[in-house]
């Protein structure tokens, strides 16, 4: 995906949109509202890698044949934590991995101050990195499986969600001291149950990434899954999807936080209330443009998505 920029659309180009199904559409949306569960998940593994990378100067990494932590650690005092409710364990496993369970049971109050929510369930985080120095490099093993079990909450009675199903990670991340470069690789696999106010939905998603301090790229042959009932929206990617960080950079200076992948293409089928049908998203050759195509019956629909949301309300 490309970054939004501001960018005008010619004339030609706005009655394009109209040319699309009701069903492309609705999933031009859902990429619009950057409610993509991969992409948050993947950002909070790549984060973690990246922590865990710097070897014994993270608390929480673990050096090959070493301690657990680096022998001299700073506390400092937050003011913005609280006692978890929950009953929490932490178990070190014979591989080195690290379990931790959060312990909702049939529910508790959660939060700070007058910011109080209601958690039940259980949270089960298993990881492990395995740090090594690789010359001047920081080299990093890691894994990270997480659990939910009946995992949820609500706040207010305004709020409530709940989660079941599991998601594995396993990569590696290396941090270059000299040149000050960032890279690693991962695979995923995710199949999880969603319920917000009432409407269940699952996900599900297999692949394989690679990122570096410059792109994130998603490998072709993976794929990602939204169902709700009967609908389901399924994405296979067949040319690699690249995301620049740099193109990010360029969007915040203009206030604006939402990515789009720059370059790649993905085949999106769908079946929604009885419909059936597909159709590709082409996201251009790099360039930090917005523009997308859609290739749908025969047609190929050029759309710039910083205009995508005034496009769809006309329609």
């Amino acid at each position: 995906m490309t970054a939004f920029t501001l960018v005008q659309c010619s004339e030609s180009e706005e009655p394009g949109i109209d040319q699309l199904s009701d069903e492309a559409r609705n999933f031009l949306m859902m990429r619009l509202s950057g409610g993509y569960r991969l992409e948050t998940t993947a950002a909070n593994v790549i984060n973690r890698s990246f922590t865990s990378a710097l070897g014994p100067y993270y608390s929480g990494g673990r050096t090959v044949n070493g301690p657990n932590s680096a022998s001299d650690s700073t506390l400092i005092d937050d003011p913005w934590s609280w006692e978890t409710c929950a009953e929490v364990t932490e178990t070190e496993n014979e591989d080195g991995s690290i379990t931790t369970i959060r312990d909702y049971g049939e529910g508790c109050e959660e939060g700070w101050g007058e910011f109080k929510y209601w958690m039940f369930g259980k949270l089960i985080e298993t990881y492990r990195y395995l740090c090594t120095t690789k010359g001047t490099k920081l080299h990093s093993d890691y894994f990270y499986d997480v659990i939910y079990d009946r995992f949820g909450g609500r706040y207010n009675d305004d709020y409530n969600w709940l989660m079941n199903g599991r998601g594995r990670y396993d990569g590696w991340a290396e941090w270059d001291t000299v040149n000050h470069r960032f890279s690693g690789e991962f695979t995923h696999a995710d199949n999880i149950e969603h319920e917000f106010n009432g409407n269940a939905y699952g996900y599900s998603s297999e692949g394989s990434s690679s990122y570096s301090e410059k792109t994130w790229e998603q490998a072709a042959g993976g794929f990602y899954q939204y169902t709700e009932g009967e609908n389901f929206y399924r994405s296979d990617i067949l040319k690699k999807l690249v995301l620049r960080f740099d193109c990010y950079n360029e969007a915040t200076s203009r206030f604006i936080f939402t990515l789009i992948y720059s370059s790649g293409i993905e085949k999106i089928t769908y079946s929604q209330n009885g419909r059936s049908g597909e159709f590709l998203i082409d996201y251009g050759d790099g360039s930090c443009d917005s523009i997308i195509y859609v290739i749908e019956n025969g047609r190929r629909v050029r759309i710039n998505f910083n205009q995508l949301l005034t496009l769809l309300s006309r329609n």
